[in-house]
This record gives C-alpha cells, structure tokens and sequence, in this order.
C-alpha cells in the first residue's frame, strides 16, 4: 500500500545519506510522609457536551486537520483564591488543591502565570497516587511565565506545593486551563496499558530492523500539541544545524501547529524515548523523558507550502535523554532504502522501512515538498 510521507510528521532516513518524567528533581509529595486531613479544597469542572465535542471533530477529520483528542476548558484558579494550607511539623508547610473534571481519561494543567521560589517544590499525582510527577522547582521557571505539565491519567489531578521554613519570596501558581483528555489515551485511571498502534507497526528496538538507527531515534519525540482547536498528538525531531552548536531546533508538521499562539507553543510538552526495550510490546506502558515550551523559529502551512514548522525549545535537553541532532541537507530527492522513524496513533515509537524509489508528490502542497514512497 502507499503511503504519503510527511518529513515533519513521520522523520525519514535515507540509507544514501544520512516512569514518565519531566525534567524534575524527583522525590516523593510531603502529603504521603504525614498523616494529613483530606478534605482539601476541590474544584469541579464541567466538561462539554460530548455530542458536540464529536461533531466538531467529525468536521475537522473531513478537512485533514489535527485530529484533537482533547479541548481546553478555562479556568481561573491560583495559589491566592484557592487550595487548603497545612503547617507541617518541620516547620514548613504544604499548599493543595484538587481539581475533577469528570469522565476524562487524563488531564493536563496549563499555567499562565509560574514561578517558583528556590527551595520550593510541587508535585501532581492522579487520585489513586499510582502516578507521581514532580518535583517541580525553579528550574522549571521560564522568563515566559507559562508552564504546563504532562497528561496526569484520570479525571482528577492533585496539586501539591511544598515550602520549606524560612522562604520568603511568593510562588506564582495561577492556572488558566485545564486540558480535558476524552480520546488517544492508552492508560486508564488504574494504570494499564494497551498498545494502540496495529500489528504491522515495527518497535524501533526490534533487532535487525532498527539495528542501525539507534542514534536517529534519540533525536525523535512525541510531542503533545495544544492549539485554539484543542489538544492532539504529533511526531517530530531534533534537528542540527550548521554551526553544529546544538541548539536544540525541532521540527514537525505545521497541521500539528495550526495557527498556535506563542502562548500555546510555551506549554507543548515533548516526550523523549518513548519506547519499548525491544520486539515485543510491553504490558506495562514504557516510561519518557518529557520537557515543555518551545517557540517559533520557521513555518510553511499545507496549502501551497511544505507543511512544516521549525521551533527552538524553551531549555537545552538534559544530557540524560541520550538527544541526537539528527543531519539534513539540501538534496531534493531520497533514493533510499530509508526508513521513517515515527510514533502512529500515539503509540510508542515505531520504524517503517521503505526500498522503493521516492516521488515528490501531494497535491495542494508545494512543488517537489513531500516524498511519496
């Protein structure tokens, strides 16, 4: 069968040429060491109508647009107007708040305003506390002031802001949206896992076949978009450039983009190594390295363009995530073999083999800016 190739959705090589976690401290929330109240302030949010929500995505799959998984509901929820305080007994003390939103199968917080004092932390568990993310501290600040934090599984996610003693600097927490996950989630509330991709997918570890692209898949990732339309999934790359200085530029579809603003791109999340340890599929869903905020460098729409975006990321990524740069160059042909390196349906990632010449072909696009294979 023939498949169209997007090189800033699905990355291709040529053979002829070249547990989840944010970047964080770690550690565990103050609130499962001490035996705290629970009748902490709870905010509940009222979803849309689903009817509606799938008849606005029935129109949006018959124009080839971004298929969302998810909307944005708006909020206005900070450290000052919302959250319970606790004294702890070392002297410091704890603000939390839980926010439902019911029926999501995950959530995402959106900040607009996030700054944290140094020696502060905050952490974000789902309501079983099978999933922890944290701890999230100064580090994380970007001079935007905009933040977000990866899919929390569930329709309820706990905050939790830890203050040592003798802080005296005021956290900035205010959220302006929450992401409603009602699609393209593989993890229910009690963690299990079912792969969503078909049979025919390769994993990119599975021996022989991506034997010789262990580097290239370092520099690919998940990318969790959010856009005016919603929420959804798209694949994209660290890219190199010619001062070979890794800066760290990424590049992707710019049907995953749509038009985002500057505040939507500062809380894109992208997750790094999101695979499995070989040919079988996991039970268990595999852990990713995650980061978020990226900015605008480049783009050219699907009309009459090569539907593509290239962005640079808020922050360096950790040398942990084992990145890779991955090379480009002018050439308007690939004469393969090759592969594309690529997570479909949300999956954990995949490699597809091509030995067929390519064409420069799609229509609607610019001329000779996609490779049919």
């Amino acid at each position: 069968m023939k498949q169209i190739l997007l090189v800033a959705i699905i990355i291709l090589f040529s053979g002829s040429s070249f547990l989840f976690a944010q970047i964080s401290q770690g550690g565990k929330p103050p609130s499962f060491k001490y035996n705290l109240k629970t009748n902490i302030d709870r905010i509940e949010l009222q979803p849309r109508q689903m009817s509606y929500v799938l008849n606005e995505e029935e129109k949006l799959a018959k124009d080839g647009s971004l298929s969302h998984i998810g909307y944005s509901l708006s909020t206005d929820i900070s450290i000052d107007n919302s959250g319970t305080w606790t004294d702890l007994p070392d002297g410091g003390k704890i603000w939390q708040l839980q926010i439902k939103a019911p029926s999501a199968l995950a959530l995402v917080v959106y900040y607009d305003n996030f700054k944290l004092p140094v020696g502060t932390k905050l952490f974000l568990y789902n309501e079983d506390k099978t999933q922890v993310i944290g701890a999230f501290n100064w580090y994380n600040n970007d001079i935007s002031g905009y933040f977000a934090n990866e899919l929390i599984y569930g329709d309820i996610v706990n905050i939790e802001y830890y203050e040592p003693e003798r802080v005296f600097s005021k956290p900035l927490i205010h959220i302006n949206q929450i992401g409603y996950i009602y699609k393209g989630v593989s993890v229910k509330k009690n963690t299990n896992w079912t792969e969503p991709s078909e049979p025919c997918e390769v994993n990119i570890n599975c021996s022989p076949v991506g034997d010789n692209w262990q580097d290239e898949k370092q520099g690919v990732a998940r990318i969790l978009v959010t856009t005016p339309g919603g929420q959804g999934w798209c694949t994209g790359s660290l890219v190199n450039n010619t001062n070979q200085d890794c800066t760290p530029y990424f590049l992707t579809a710019w049907h995953c983009y749509e038009d985002a603003t500057a505040t939507q791109l500062n809380q894109w999340i992208f997750y790094f190594n999101y695979e499995a340890s070989g040919c079988a599929t996991p039970t268990t869903e595999p852990t990713s390295n995650s980061m978020t905020g990226a900015s605008l460098k480049a783009a050219a729409d699907i009309t009459g363009g090569s539907d593509f975006i290239l962005l640079q990321l808020n922050q360096t990524v950790p040398t942990d995530y084992n990145p890779y740069m991955n090379g480009w160059n002018r050439a308007n042909s690939v004469t393969g073999p090759g592969v594309g390196i690529h997570h479909p349906n949300t999956s954990i990632k995949k490699i597809s083999t091509y030995n067929t010449t390519t064409t420069a072909t799609y229509s609607g696009s610019a001329t000779n800016a996609h490779w049919e294979i």
